[in-house]
Protein backbone atom coordinates (compact mmCIF):
# COMPACT_ATOMS: atom_id res chain seq x y z
CA UNK A 1 0.00 0.00 0.00
CA UNK A 2 1.44 3.36 -0.83
CA UNK A 3 0.17 6.96 -0.63
CA UNK A 4 -2.42 8.13 -2.67
CA UNK A 5 -0.71 10.04 -5.17
CA UNK A 6 2.67 10.75 -6.40
CA UNK A 7 4.75 14.15 -5.88
CA UNK A 8 2.17 15.42 -2.92
CA UNK A 9 5.35 17.19 -2.19
CA UNK A 10 8.29 18.73 -3.91
CA UNK A 11 12.13 18.68 -3.39
CA UNK A 12 13.59 21.02 -6.19
CA UNK A 13 14.68 24.55 -5.63
CA UNK A 14 14.50 23.46 -1.79
CA UNK A 15 18.47 23.08 -1.21
CA UNK A 16 18.15 23.43 3.07
CA UNK A 17 15.70 20.21 2.58
CA UNK A 18 17.97 18.62 0.09
CA UNK A 19 21.08 19.30 2.75
CA UNK A 20 19.13 18.15 5.36
CA UNK A 21 18.14 14.60 3.85
CA UNK A 22 22.19 14.07 2.92
CA UNK A 23 23.31 14.49 5.86
CA UNK A 24 20.96 12.40 7.60
CA UNK A 25 21.26 8.39 8.00
CA UNK A 26 18.34 8.48 9.52
CA UNK A 27 14.66 9.85 8.77
CA UNK A 28 12.35 10.42 11.90
CA UNK A 29 9.24 10.92 9.83
CA UNK A 30 6.41 12.70 11.42
CA UNK A 31 2.97 11.83 10.60
CA UNK A 32 -0.80 13.12 11.51
CA UNK A 33 -2.28 10.12 12.89
CA UNK A 34 -5.84 11.10 11.23
CA UNK A 35 -4.15 10.90 7.58
CA UNK A 36 -1.38 8.17 8.50
CA UNK A 37 -1.25 7.83 4.47
CA UNK A 38 -1.95 11.34 2.89
CA UNK A 39 0.20 12.73 5.66
CA UNK A 40 3.57 10.27 4.16
CA UNK A 41 6.11 12.28 2.76
CA UNK A 42 6.19 10.84 -1.08
CA UNK A 43 7.88 10.54 -3.23
CA UNK A 44 11.57 10.65 -1.40
CA UNK A 45 14.28 11.38 -4.13
CA UNK A 46 15.27 8.15 -4.78
CA UNK A 47 18.82 8.31 -3.63
CA UNK A 48 17.34 9.04 -0.19
CA UNK A 49 14.99 6.16 -0.09
CA UNK A 50 17.28 3.57 0.95
CA UNK A 51 18.34 5.72 4.64
CA UNK A 52 16.89 4.04 7.20
CA UNK A 53 13.04 5.15 8.42
CA UNK A 54 10.77 5.46 11.64
CA UNK A 55 7.53 6.68 11.58
CA UNK A 56 5.81 8.90 14.34
CA UNK A 57 2.36 8.76 14.46
CA UNK A 58 1.66 12.09 16.00
CA UNK A 59 -1.67 13.64 17.33
CA UNK A 60 -3.22 10.32 18.22
CA UNK A 61 -5.38 12.10 21.10
CA UNK A 62 -7.40 13.91 17.90
CA UNK A 63 -7.43 10.96 15.92
CA UNK A 64 -9.50 7.65 17.03
CA UNK A 65 -7.91 5.07 19.28
CA UNK A 66 -9.20 1.81 17.12
CA UNK A 67 -7.96 3.33 14.43
CA UNK A 68 -5.03 4.56 15.16
CA UNK A 69 -4.25 0.67 16.63
CA UNK A 70 -5.22 -0.78 12.95
CA UNK A 71 -3.08 1.78 11.50
CA UNK A 72 -0.18 0.95 14.20
CA UNK A 73 -0.77 -2.78 12.52
CA UNK A 74 -0.72 -2.13 9.41
CA UNK A 75 2.31 -0.14 9.27
CA UNK A 76 4.12 -2.60 11.02
CA UNK A 77 2.97 -5.83 9.28
CA UNK A 78 4.40 -3.71 6.07
CA UNK A 79 8.08 -3.59 8.07
CA UNK A 80 7.92 -0.22 9.55
CA UNK A 81 9.19 0.97 12.85
CA UNK A 82 6.07 2.78 14.07
CA UNK A 83 5.64 5.36 17.51
CA UNK A 84 2.79 7.25 18.06
CA UNK A 85 2.75 10.45 20.03
CA UNK A 86 -0.01 12.66 21.52
CA UNK A 87 -0.23 16.42 20.77
CA UNK A 88 -0.89 17.29 24.25
CA UNK A 89 1.21 15.05 26.21
CA UNK A 90 4.69 13.46 24.01
CA UNK A 91 6.92 12.80 26.94
CA UNK A 92 6.41 9.11 26.13
CA UNK A 93 6.74 9.28 23.25
CA UNK A 94 10.03 11.87 23.05
CA UNK A 95 11.35 8.55 25.61
CA UNK A 96 10.48 5.67 23.06
CA UNK A 97 12.04 7.54 20.35
CA UNK A 98 15.01 8.67 22.03
CA UNK A 99 15.95 4.96 23.35
CA UNK A 100 15.01 3.76 19.85
CA UNK A 101 17.75 5.83 18.56
CA UNK A 102 20.54 5.42 20.98
CA UNK A 103 19.65 1.93 20.53
CA UNK A 104 20.04 2.19 16.62
CA UNK A 105 23.36 4.03 17.18
CA UNK A 106 24.99 1.79 19.57
CA UNK A 107 24.05 -1.28 16.83
CA UNK A 108 26.35 1.15 14.07
CA UNK A 109 29.69 1.70 16.69
CA UNK A 110 32.95 1.18 15.26
CA UNK A 111 30.81 2.58 12.24
CA UNK A 112 29.67 5.61 11.04
CA UNK A 113 27.54 7.80 13.81
CA UNK A 114 23.89 7.77 13.47
CA UNK A 115 22.68 11.31 12.37
CA UNK A 116 19.01 12.03 12.74
CA UNK A 117 16.55 14.18 11.39
CA UNK A 118 12.99 14.72 11.76
CA UNK A 119 11.25 15.46 8.37
CA UNK A 120 7.45 16.07 7.55
CA UNK A 121 4.53 17.85 5.68
CA UNK A 122 3.70 21.48 7.17
CA UNK A 123 1.79 21.48 10.87
CA UNK A 124 2.32 17.42 11.56
CA UNK A 125 3.90 18.13 14.80
CA UNK A 126 7.99 18.11 13.63
CA UNK A 127 8.54 20.99 15.89
CA UNK A 128 6.93 20.41 18.97
CA UNK A 129 8.52 16.67 19.06
CA UNK A 130 11.83 17.75 17.88
CA UNK A 131 12.20 20.78 21.20
CA UNK A 132 10.70 18.12 23.18
CA UNK A 133 13.53 15.68 21.99
CA UNK A 134 16.24 18.25 22.33
CA UNK A 135 15.19 19.52 25.64
CA UNK A 136 15.12 16.11 26.85
CA UNK A 137 18.71 15.11 25.47
CA UNK A 138 20.33 17.95 26.45
CA UNK A 139 19.06 17.95 29.71
CA UNK A 140 20.53 14.19 30.13
CA UNK A 141 23.48 14.65 28.20
CA UNK A 142 24.76 17.93 29.45
CA UNK A 143 26.12 18.70 26.04
CA UNK A 144 26.03 21.84 23.70
CA UNK A 145 25.06 20.43 20.01
CA UNK A 146 28.19 20.20 17.92
CA UNK A 147 28.49 22.83 14.83
CA UNK A 148 28.85 21.24 11.58
CA UNK A 149 28.42 23.34 8.50
CA UNK A 150 26.29 25.50 10.09
CA UNK A 151 23.79 22.56 11.50
CA UNK A 152 23.37 21.94 14.90
CA UNK A 153 23.67 18.19 16.61
CA UNK A 154 22.22 17.38 19.19
CA UNK A 155 23.72 14.56 20.99
CA UNK A 156 21.22 11.49 22.07
CA UNK A 157 24.03 9.15 23.20
CA UNK A 158 28.01 8.20 22.55
CA UNK A 159 27.05 6.70 18.74
CA UNK A 160 23.63 8.81 18.16
CA UNK A 161 23.24 12.56 17.32
CA UNK A 162 20.33 14.81 16.31
CA UNK A 163 19.75 17.43 13.60
CA UNK A 164 18.58 20.59 15.44
CA UNK A 165 16.11 21.37 12.47
CA UNK A 166 13.06 20.16 11.22
CA UNK A 167 13.15 19.22 7.45
CA UNK A 168 9.85 20.66 6.16
CA UNK A 169 8.17 19.34 3.15
CA UNK A 170 6.73 21.69 0.81
CA UNK A 171 3.41 20.84 -0.44
CA UNK A 172 3.04 20.30 -4.73
CA UNK A 173 1.01 23.71 -6.16
CA UNK A 174 -2.36 22.34 -7.40
CA UNK A 175 -3.34 19.82 -4.89
CA UNK A 176 -6.63 21.45 -3.99
CA UNK A 177 -7.34 21.02 -8.03
CA UNK A 178 -5.96 17.62 -8.78
CA UNK A 179 -6.56 15.70 -5.60
CA UNK A 180 -10.14 17.60 -4.26
CA UNK A 181 -10.88 14.56 -2.39
CA UNK A 182 -7.67 14.47 -0.46
CA UNK A 183 -7.27 18.26 -0.30
CA UNK A 184 -10.38 18.95 1.89
CA UNK A 185 -8.38 16.62 4.69
CA UNK A 186 -5.30 18.14 4.21
CA UNK A 187 -6.81 21.46 5.20
CA UNK A 188 -8.88 20.47 8.08
CA UNK A 189 -5.44 18.92 9.47
CA UNK A 190 -3.77 22.46 8.50
CA UNK A 191 -1.54 20.99 6.09
CA UNK A 192 -2.85 22.52 3.79
CA UNK A 193 -2.11 26.38 4.21
CA UNK A 194 -4.52 28.83 4.59
CA UNK A 195 -6.53 30.00 0.85
CA UNK A 196 -5.69 27.12 -0.73
CA UNK A 197 -9.32 26.14 -0.62
CA UNK A 198 -12.25 27.86 0.49
CA UNK A 199 -13.32 27.61 4.31
CA UNK A 200 -17.09 26.18 3.15
CA UNK A 201 -15.93 24.16 0.46
CA UNK A 202 -13.21 21.88 3.30
CA UNK A 203 -16.82 22.02 5.88
CA UNK A 204 -19.13 20.95 2.93
CA UNK A 205 -16.86 18.04 2.14
CA UNK A 206 -16.33 17.12 5.68
CA UNK A 207 -20.25 16.73 6.51
CA UNK A 208 -20.32 15.04 3.42
CA UNK A 209 -17.54 12.57 4.46
CA UNK A 210 -19.33 12.57 7.99
CA UNK A 211 -22.36 10.94 6.52
CA UNK A 212 -20.17 8.15 4.39
CA UNK A 213 -20.78 4.50 6.20
CA UNK A 214 -17.29 4.03 7.39
CA UNK A 215 -17.16 7.45 8.44
CA UNK A 216 -16.19 8.26 12.29
CA UNK A 217 -18.97 9.01 15.02
CA UNK A 218 -16.96 10.74 16.69
CA UNK A 219 -17.96 14.33 17.26
CA UNK A 220 -18.48 15.76 20.30
CA UNK A 221 -18.74 19.45 21.93
CA UNK A 222 -21.17 22.12 22.09
CA UNK A 223 -22.60 21.57 17.83
CA UNK A 224 -21.92 17.58 17.65
CA UNK A 225 -25.70 16.83 16.98
CA UNK A 226 -25.53 19.26 14.38
CA UNK A 227 -22.77 17.12 12.85
CA UNK A 228 -24.31 14.06 13.45
CA UNK A 229 -27.78 14.95 11.90
CA UNK A 230 -28.09 13.57 7.70
CA UNK A 231 -28.72 17.51 7.47
CA UNK A 232 -27.73 18.85 3.53
CA UNK A 233 -24.42 20.30 4.92
CA UNK A 234 -25.25 23.73 3.52
CA UNK A 235 -28.57 23.68 5.84
CA UNK A 236 -26.00 22.55 8.61
CA UNK A 237 -23.61 25.32 8.30
CA UNK A 238 -26.49 27.95 8.15
CA UNK A 239 -28.19 26.01 11.61
CA UNK A 240 -24.31 25.74 13.16
CA UNK A 241 -24.02 29.58 12.01
CA UNK A 242 -27.41 30.89 13.88
CA UNK A 243 -26.79 28.28 17.09
CA UNK A 244 -23.29 30.20 17.59
CA UNK A 245 -24.77 33.46 16.32
CA UNK A 246 -22.35 34.29 13.67
CA UNK A 247 -24.23 36.27 11.22
CA UNK A 248 -23.82 38.56 8.42
CA UNK A 249 -25.34 42.21 7.99
CA UNK A 250 -28.98 42.06 8.16
CA UNK A 251 -29.23 38.87 10.19
CA UNK A 252 -28.10 35.84 7.62
CA UNK A 253 -26.54 33.47 8.74
CA UNK A 254 -22.60 33.55 7.74
CA UNK A 255 -21.67 30.21 6.38
CA UNK A 256 -18.37 30.79 5.82
CA UNK A 257 -17.56 31.95 9.63
CA UNK A 258 -18.96 28.42 10.65
CA UNK A 259 -16.85 26.78 7.96
CA UNK A 260 -13.99 28.71 9.44
CA UNK A 261 -15.37 27.32 12.74
CA UNK A 262 -15.60 23.73 12.07
CA UNK A 263 -12.26 23.75 10.75
CA UNK A 264 -10.26 25.31 13.98
CA UNK A 265 -12.62 23.25 16.15
CA UNK A 266 -11.22 20.35 14.01
CA UNK A 267 -7.59 21.22 14.07
CA UNK A 268 -7.58 21.61 17.78
CA UNK A 269 -9.40 18.42 18.64
CA UNK A 270 -12.21 19.98 20.21
CA UNK A 271 -14.47 18.62 17.70
CA UNK A 272 -13.72 15.52 18.89
CA UNK A 273 -11.42 12.68 17.65
CA UNK A 274 -11.34 11.77 13.94
CA UNK A 275 -9.63 9.47 11.51
CA UNK A 276 -10.26 10.33 8.12
CA UNK A 277 -8.46 7.82 6.49
CA UNK A 278 -9.54 4.03 7.13
CA UNK A 279 -7.39 1.16 6.77
CA UNK A 280 -7.74 -0.29 3.09
CA UNK A 281 -10.19 -3.79 3.63
CA UNK A 282 -8.20 -6.98 2.45
CA UNK A 283 -10.65 -7.86 -0.76
CA UNK A 284 -12.43 -10.76 0.07
CA UNK A 285 -11.65 -13.82 -1.84
CA UNK A 286 -14.49 -15.44 -3.79
CA UNK A 287 -15.68 -18.55 -2.54
CA UNK A 288 -14.60 -21.76 -4.47
CA UNK A 289 -17.03 -24.00 -6.15
CA UNK A 290 -16.42 -26.69 -3.79
CA UNK A 291 -17.17 -24.75 -1.14
CA UNK A 292 -20.68 -23.63 -2.53
CA UNK A 293 -21.55 -27.06 -3.29
CA UNK A 294 -20.98 -28.09 0.60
Amino acid sequence: MGPLEPHVVRFRDVPVLQEVLASASLLVEVRDARIPMLSAVWPLPRRFQAKERVLVLNKTDRAEPNETARWVEELRRQGQTVLTASAIAPGQAVAGLRTLLQERGDARRGRALLRAAIIGLPNVGKSTLLNALVRASRSATGDRPGITVGKQWVKLGPAAYLLDSPGAMPLADGIERRLPEQAFKLALCRILPDGRVEPEDVAVAFLEWLHRPRASAGASGPYAELLAAQTPPLETLDLLARRLSLLAPGGRPDSSAAARRIMVDFASGKLGRFTLERVPQAPTRPESQEARSR
